[in-house]
């Protein structure tokens, strides 16, 4: 969808009188079986936040009008044979009696996927799901979690993350719009442009940590989630990810993710990929 360049950035605040969505808790309207399920292990995704998305960054169509954020730590797990195969529509390797619930629980989250999930794959492997939802489903009120029977018989898991061990009361959520940020509506860059390639189509991003950052104050938007504007630096280029103006940032403080103790995520809504990194 083709979205002019947005005016406002939006922070997302944790703010007990807030309307805007929750971070933890579980997602609204969603059934168990269309719940996003790891691609390693197969066991339902933490579920992080589901937020209200500002006009200006609804890049999957104006009636997408939210967006629901999960987590599986792939990285950390043990891949179970056969799981990505199932996930894709395929039949369950033969198994245990007592695996049969795990298994036709996996191949019924094959049918019936959420038609707007998209799962992505970080740098490391780590599995992250983004849901974009319906008014409607915003306002339909928390669904139940997926049946723990529904577990993996002896599969054991010490770091991953799962949607019964992130099951946490919800916290309310505000939409803030900034004030004075320079960098809304700008394709982010992380080099200054006196010191890049003079033929580069430089879209005039100030990186927070600069000298023209810091005359700006522009550290002012530290540790915040937020969509647009200003973000905080990755290590890595920028540019070869490529960020526009259109995505959400967010740290450990939004949903407990695992990012590594200190570290920040970055999610192009336009394109779909994602980039995170600790300090």
């Amino acid at each position: 969808m083709d979205l002019p360049a947005p005016d406002t950035a939006f922070d997302i605040v944790i703010d007990d009188g807030g309307t805007d969505g929750h971070a933890l808790g579980r997602p609204p309207g969603l059934d168990p079986a269309s719940w996003p399920r790891s691609r390693v292990n197969g066991l339902p995704m933490a579920h992080l936040f589901t937020v209200t998305v500002p006009a200006q960054y609804r890049c999957a169509g104006p009636d997408l009008v939210g967006l629901s954020a999960f987590q599986a730590d792939d990285h950390v797990s043990a891949p179970v044979p056969g799981l990505p195969e199932v996930v894709a529509g395929g039949r369950p390797p033969g198994h245990d009696p007592g695996a049969e619930p795990f298994w036709a629980a996996v191949a019924a989250y094959a049918r019936a996927r959420h038609p707007h999930e998209l799962y992505v794959e970080d740098d490391i492997g780590g599995g992250w799901a983004w849901l974009w939802r319906r008014a409607d489903e915003l306002a339909a009120g928390p669904g139940p979690l997926p049946d723990e029977a529904t577990r993996l018989p002896g599969y054991v898991t010490y770091d991953g993350a799962d949607a019964w061990r992130a099951d946490q009361p919800p916290r309310p959520l505000h939409l803030q719009a900034r004030v004075d940020d320079p960098n809304v509506g700008k394709r982010i860059e992380e080099y200054e442009a006196d010191e890049a390639d003079p033929d580069h189509d430089h879209s005039g991003y100030v990186p927070m940590y600069t000298e023209e950052g810091d005359r700006l104050g522009l550290d002012r938007f530290w540790g915040r989630a937020h969509f647009g504007g200003t973000a905080e630096p990755l290590n890595g280029a920028w540019d070869e990810v490529g960020y526009g103006p259109w995505f959400l940032a967010f740290d450990e403080r939004l949903g407990n993710p695992n990012l590594g103790g200190d570290g920040t995520l970055q999610f192009d809504l336009a394109t779909g990929r994602v980039r995170w990194s600790c300090g």
